[in-house]
């Protein structure tokens, strides 16, 4: 048995929902010690380290972090190939899971898993982690198309307003509630629930 809880914070919310503006206060106030960002719709320069398609110099540093080191990187993937932007994935993630002891941010998950397949070393990250010592934040704008296992272990999901039928259905499934509660959402309205506890809680993203 590991020593080291479960972490895995899911965000889920159509586009202006406040998914990033609420994450990205969270970062800046809570501001982990070793970050790790994967992103591909380029929100996140003012989190750290960017660094573009090139894998090696993210490598590089994270190699030369250790296991102790503090490091906030991001790393902007290269989306004009999908087999090269799949490899990429991988490797970040296994890149996280090498280093240990950090946070794995990955942004908009319907680009990187399909419903009802995850790529090998993003399950790993998902069902064994904890073991490394790994925090996992997982965004979506759509979660009908996101692997299940993401939300079947996720330790916290926060949900905002969603646009599609498929999309409350499955997150109604997850927090088990009926779907009204969901559709019932305003824009930056949230429903949290912890699913170590069952405690569901609500709040409004505050635009600073």
């Amino acid at each position: 048995m590991s020593k080291n809880h479960a972490a895995i914070l899911a965000i889920i919310g159509s586009t202006g929902s406040g998914k990033s503006l609420y994450l990205k206060g969270q970062l800046s106030k809570k501001k982990p010690p070793r970050l790790l960002v994967w992103d591909p719709m380029r929100e996140y320069d003012a989190m750290g380290r960017v660094y573009a398609g090139k894998l090696s110099p993210l490598v590089t540093d994270l190699a030369d972090a250790g296991s102790r080191g503090r490091f906030a990187f991001v790393y902007q993937p290269d989306n004009t190939n999908v087999k090269r932007f799949e490899r990429q994935f991988a490797v970040v993630c296994g890149m996280a899971i090498a280093a240990g002891n950090c946070t794995l941010l990955v942004e908009e998950l319907a680009l990187v898993t399909k419903a009802g397949f995850s790529p090998p070393r993003w399950m790993e990250a998902v069902t064994g982690g904890r073991h490394r010592g790994l925090s996992l934040i997982g965004t979506t704008q759509r979660p009908a198309l996101v692997d299940k296992t993401f939300f079947g272990n996720a330790t916290v999901i926060r949900v905002g307003r969603l646009n599609a039928g498929s999309d409350k259905r499955v997150m109604a499934d997850a927090l088990d509630v009926p779907v009204d509660d969901l559709t019932a959402l305003l824009p930056l309205h949230f429903m949290q629930k912890n699913m170590l506890t069952g405690e569901i809680t609500r709040d409004k993203v505050a635009i600073p």
